[in-house]
């Protein structure tokens, strides 16, 4: 507004009340959604008042009402050298992950942004870069760009005596490799449980329960039952979700379609009451796999169709190809050799036209079996 009454206004000290104000906003925002990662963001001046965001849909309906004024209020501070203000609305943007989808975009708001973390020459707001920019291209299927970033945030962390940041690192390092190496995943899981203060239970039970994911996919679901099992037990909602879902995916390993059905149904509501449209077509198409084996494929098909959809209207490809190729193996497990060719051919147009190579061999397995 000050630039259109003078033109001759620097803009500075607006878009920089401006900043703080979403800046202040996003970091209520985060503390309600649970986001774990503590991210190092500074604000100058804190605005004289905010809106209501004392309970999550608040908190959620501010920052949804706000998406676009706050992304360009992010692209101004960027283009105008307010360092502080870009780098926290670059890393805090981050957080609506889960709700909109749009890793590529977020990805760019943070490389837009690098400049001016480097430029405040903060090694725990490099740290913080690095970790996000890994995070978001390992959301990308670009796995081998995320480890080196990972592993850089993981050592900046770790040389500033920050416990936390750095099991986040590792735990996320783990989460990557899960696919490739399930294996030597557990060990890193194990890694980042060990380097946590005692007193972080919150991303402790994160932590293990990503690990319990990584023993379903060795196959060891007793075991990854157990541990899931136990840390639902005092688990926030995010965490309960994730619980869920491992404790579908390992009821199905040990023959149970019911239980697992349950379970799935349980982690879709969770994420639908937390607007977390991500990890409802995660679960959505664990929905769909356990109504298949129960002999439910007419509503198997509209589970995993609603999942698809939503990934689709997310922008995010790689998502989207994970949920074809169980969904697919599902299919051609109870005999519907038609369907998982159709699904296995999409994954595999879907993973070579966006460059997902490490999704690639699964699809053309499943094209030939």
């Amino acid at each position: 507004m000050a630039r259109a009454d003078d033109p001759t206004a620097d803009p500075v000290p607006a878009i920089t009340r401006l900043g703080d104000y979403y800046l202040s906003g996003l970091l209520a925002v985060k503390q309600l959604i649970l986001v774990l990662f503590p991210l190092p963001v500074t604000v100058s001046q804190p605005p004289p008042a905010l809106p209501d965001l004392s309970s999550h849909d608040s908190g959620v309906k501010w920052m949804d009402t706000e998406w676009g004024n706050l992304t360009a209020t992010l692209a101004l501070a960027a283009q105008l050298r307010i360092d502080l203000v870009a780098v926290g609305l670059g890393q805090l943007a981050t957080i609506a992950h889960a709700r909109r989808g749009g890793s590529a975009h977020l990805y760019e708001a943070l490389v837009a942004s690098l400049p001016a973390a480097e430029r405040l020459g903060d090694r725990r707001v490099l740290a913080s870069h690095h970790y996000l920019h890994g995070v978001l291209l390992m959301r990308m299927g670009r796995l081998s760009d995320a480890d080196p970033e990972l592993r850089t945030a993981r050592a900046l962390l770790a040389a500033e005596g920050d416990g936390v940041g750095e099991a986040m690192a590792i735990f996320q390092l783990g989460e990557l490799h899960e696919y490739d190496d399930a294996a030597g995943a557990v060990e890193l899981l194990e890694q980042a449980v060990a380097v946590l203060p005692a007193d972080e239970s919150a991303v402790r039970g994160r932590v293990r329960c990503t690990l319990s994911h990584a023993l379903v996919r060795l196959g060891k679901y007793e075991a990854a039952r157990e541990v899931a099992a136990d840390v639902l037990e005092t688990a926030d909602r995010q965490t309960a979700r994730m619980c869920l879902d491992v404790l579908g995916r390992a009821a199905l390993g040990l023959g149970d379609a019911q239980g697992a059905l349950a379970y799935a149904e349980q982690a879709v509501a969770i994420s639908q009451a937390t607007g977390h449209v991500l990890f409802e077509a995660n679960s959505l198409t664990d929905v769909a796999i356990a109504l298949l084996h129960l002999g439910r494929a007419e509503d198997a098909e509209a589970r995993q169709t609603e999942a698809v959809r939503i990934l689709e209207e997310a922008g995010e490809p790689d998502r989207l190809v994970r949920a074809h190729l169980p969904y697919a193996r599902a299919c051609r497990a109870v005999g519907d050799g038609d369907r998982a060719t159709r699904y296995f051919r999409e994954a595999l147009e879907l993973a070579t036209a966006h460059g997902l190579e490490y999704l690639v061999p699964e699809a053309r397995t499943g094209l030939v079996s």
